[in-house]
């Protein structure tokens, strides 16, 4: 039996991953939805169905008009955000336990708090604050439903993103 996906406890593990070059990027707060950089016609999406605790999958799916596919960019101290999912805006993007991404209820853990960082292009790394590793598209698959994992940052592709704003400060 598969172990349930569950978010990353309150505090930093003992070591971190390098993380992405640079410093935090100041993005302004809005509605956004969030390209991958494989094509830049699919985009960071939060499954519609989760489980008991309200954990939902985070995955790529084709561009659509869909809430559960645009999230709210929500400043942080530090240069953080949080990635608070339009269709249920109780529930932010973070690590999960076993190095997935997902959406779980939120509780402003570091798990929860991500950087952007210039990926050059006009493109972002997304560094989560937990540990420094970077959001990936695993395997590099630009299938619908392809996994969103959490990865050391190695410069690739499949690591970076496009935000595009599609409404104002929320």
């Amino acid at each position: 039996m598969k172990k349930e996906a569950t978010p990353r406890d309150a505090t930093t593990p003992e070591s971190t991953s390098k993380g992405a070059p640079g410093g935090a990027l100041d993005i302004e707060e809005g509605i956004y939805k969030i390209y991958t950089a494989l094509n830049q016609r699919s985009i960071v999406d939060m499954a519609v169905s989760g489980s008991e605790q309200r954990v939902h999958r985070i995955k790529l799916y084709h561009d659509n008009s869909s809430l559960e596919s645009t999230w709210a960019l929500s400043r942080r101290p530090g240069g953080y955000y949080l990635l608070i999912n339009q269709r249920e805006k109780d529930l932010a993007a973070g690590e999960m336990n076993n190095n997935t991404v997902g959406a779980s209820p939120i509780t402003e853990r570091p798990a929860q708090h991500w950087m952007f960082k210039d990926a050059g292009l006009g493109l972002v790394y997304l560094e989560n604050r937990y540990d420094g590793k970077v959001m990936d598209v695993e395997g590099s698959h630009m299938e619908d439903n392809s996994s969103i994992i959490d990865y050391r940052h190695v410069g690739s592709a499949n690591q970076k993103f496009k935000l595009f704003k599609i409404d104002g400060p929320k």
